[in-house]
């Protein structure tokens, strides 16, 4: 008999991704997260990311922590991965880390929300129900648990009950959808009532929900050159990403007329605090700001899409540390070639 295979998730960089996008306390109970990783850049030519202002170093990814394995399957406690020959290997699609430190993955296989805690032991298993179809990004605030279904009819953002039923329900605009969405993100108000963005081709953020009633579709000015979609320049602040942490806003906006540059701008009270830049040899992907750390310390995605040959890129990414006042600190390269699957967020 052959042994089952597991999925693992580690405790590295691409959690450190996670990890700091949750409560400050997480980010004190996951000291493996920053104290094991590595700066590093990557070898070969001349293309590619750009780490000015940091001294990189090379080598591979190292200070992986397993946090659980999970053998692949469709009983309790395994998770499920479909994959053959003339498929795209199809697994868990998404997880999110509360705020005590809980692991929530999107069983997309088997139709379930699995919930791991700190140590990796699976202490609740929610199968959905219809009219949920397939979640594919998962958020989890102040214990509420939010699905992105985009395979729904129409797309929906859904919050769940304990049973695994919408407790709400808000359409996605078809308008919307045209234009490639990529993932959410979930906050609530002072009333508990939720805000919620759509990232839109894994570049710019769209509010769908304000306080918890929909805001209307926000026109994309947008240009397509075969797969990549792009902003003129003139609209760029229109579309430019914002969150908001610890008391700061953060907007992301790209350089559109090459791509190959992106700032990310802090500002309080409406006025900038720091400006942080990402830039690219080649052609940058997806930038996001991701959140700060007790420490004031900024954390920001990018995708590095380096086009061997036309519509065949090689996609590389990356979490770039600034100092609080937007010095460059480190540089991240996420080890995304050892994953079968690449389960969202960042």
């Amino acid at each position: 008999m052959h042994a089952r295979p597991n999925v693992q998730l580690k405790r590295t960089i691409a959690v450190l991704l996670i990890a700091i996008m949750s409560a400050g306390t997480i980010l004190g109970a996951v000291p493996a997260a920053f104290g094991s990783a590595e700066v590093m850049t990557a070898t070969g030519p001349p293309t590619g990311f750009d780490f000015a202002g940091v001294t990189p170093a090379t080598g591979p990814p190292t200070g992986f922590e397993e946090v659980a394995s999970l053998p692949v399957g469709d009983g309790p406690g395994e998770i499920g991965i479909l994959e053959g020959p003339e498929l795209e290997p199809w697994g868990p699609s998404a997880f999110a880390i509360d705020d005590q430190g809980r692991f929530h993955v999107i069983d997309g296989v088997n139709g379930r929300v699995l919930t791991l805690d700190r140590n990796g032991e699976i202490i609740a298993d929610l199968s959905w129900h219809d009219p949920v179809v397939c979640p594919v990004d998962i958020a989890v605030v102040d214990g509420r648990l939010f699905v992105l279904d985009l395979p729904a009819q129409p797309s929906a953002v859904q919050e769940l009950d304990s049973e695994g039923y919408p407790a709400k329900t808000w359409e996605i605009p078809a308008y919307y959808t045209d234009h490639g969405i990529t993932g959410f993100d979930v906050s609530t108000d002072s009333r508990g009532e939720a805000d919620i963005r759509l990232e839109i081709a894994g570049t710019w953020h769209v509010p769908l929900v304000s306080s918890g009633i929909a805001v209307g579709p926000r026109m994309l000015p947008t240009t397509a050159t075969d797969d990549i979609v792009r902003v003129p320049a003139a609209a760029a602040s229109e579309v430019a990403i914002e969150r908001r942490a610890r008391g700061a806003a953060f907007f992301a906006d790209k350089e559109w007329t090459t791509g190959r540059s992106a700032s990310v701008t802090a500002l309080r009270r409406g006025r900038p605090t720091a400006a942080m830049t990402v830039r690219s040899h080649a052609t940058l992907g997806a930038i996001r700001f991701l959140d700060t750390d007790e420490r004031g310390n900024v954390y920001v995605f990018a995708e590095d899409m380096v086009e061997h040959s036309p519509g065949n890129p090689d996609i590389r990414a990356f979490v770039k540390r600034y100092l609080p006042d937007g010095t460059p600190q480190a540089v991240f390269e996420l080890p995304v070639e050892r994953f079968r699957t690449h389960p969202e967020p960042p």
